[in-house]
């Protein structure tokens, strides 16, 4: 597993040493910040938006005051395409005759442009990235921890979700952040480690869409990720031949035997967005369209 990195020998460092760094190379405050990514599913009292938008505007204020060491240029085409896509769907929503939740839509597309200009900055390394896997790592065990200690919300019948508020969004962070730490990691202990506790953790959310991911971004880092890019692309085509095999075949066997009437809803919803998006127009409906009602209930597009 040592070769997920690079050719750096991997001596048997204590897991808990490996996983924590020293003092030295860990910046304390954007650890704290990313923290507060993980508790996306409770809001401020008093202000009502979740912690995790307080801690992107915390990590977004510390990355203005820093420089660049890889920057992106005033030219460069992702700040192009999100700026023109951001004004694009600004007006579009504008536009939108006034609905359940187009009232909304300026929220929205605050929180996306403040996503949005957080990945730019962390892309050009005004934010230190290993410190950021410790903060968000460490505190994905802690909501585990808190989840099965009953403290951490239960939001989804005894599958694991905690501050994360869904079980699909906990699925995607535990899977996500896993697989990013242990590209951090360099001894084979602390790698073993981390697939077992965090790959365990997606498991426990019950999102087969995660736990997929997981398996087959494991696998790309395993044997993919330093394959030349003709190699790269073809295991890329095969992803995309396995997931519907995987869907059609093995969506409802053993542990996920009793999801039946969860696809029936989720294929009742996915024929109202059918219908939904039919009587879109070309150019779209705007932010906050993105739901439909079903026996007076409101569910959003999966």
């Amino acid at each position: 597993m040592n070769r997920l990195l690079d050719d750096t020998p991997a001596r048997a460092l204590p897991v808990a040493d490996d996983l924590a760094g020293t003092l030295g190379n860990t910046r304390i405050l954007e650890m704290m910040l990313a923290t507060l990514l993980v508790i996306d599913g409770v809001a401020i009292p008093g202000f009502g938006f979740p912690f995790s938008l307080l801690g992107v505007a915390g990590l977004s204020f510390v990355a203005f005051t820093r420089r660049p060491t890889l920057p992106l240029g005033r030219n460069s085409w992702l700040l192009w395409a999100f700026g023109l896509l951001l004004v694009y769907v600004s007006i579009v929503s504008v536009l939108t005759p006034d609905s359940n939740f187009a009232a909304d839509w300026t929220r929205r597309i605050i929180r996306i442009m403040s996503v949005l200009a957080l990945v730019i900055m962390v892309a050009e390394g005004r934010l230190h990235l290993p410190s950021l896997l410790k903060g968000l790592t460490v505190t994905l065990f802690v909501n585990a921890a808190a989840f099965y200690a009953g403290i951490a919300p239960d939001n989804y019948g005894g599958t694991l979700t905690g501050w994360l508020g869904d079980k699909n969004k906990a699925g995607l962070t535990y899977a996500a952040v896993g697989l990013l730490a242990l590209s951090q990691a360099r001894s084979r202990w602390t790698q073993a480690f981390l697939v077992i506790t965090t790959f365990g953790f997606t498991w426990l959310t019950a999102s087969r869409t995660s736990i997929s991911a997981y398996g087959f971004g494991f696998l790309w880092f395993l044997f993919v990720a330093a394959r030349p890019a003709w190699m790269r692309w073809l295991a890329a085509g095969g992803v995309v031949l396995a997931l519907p095999f995987l869907e059609e075949n093995f969506a409802r066997v053993g542990e996920f035997a009793n999801r039946g009437g969860s696809d029936l809803l989720r294929e009742r919803i996915d024929a109202a967005v059918a219908e939904k998006l039919a009587v879109t127009p070309p150019q779209g409906s705007g932010l906050g369209e993105a739901y439909v009602v079903i026996d007076q209930r409101t569910w959003y597009f999966h």
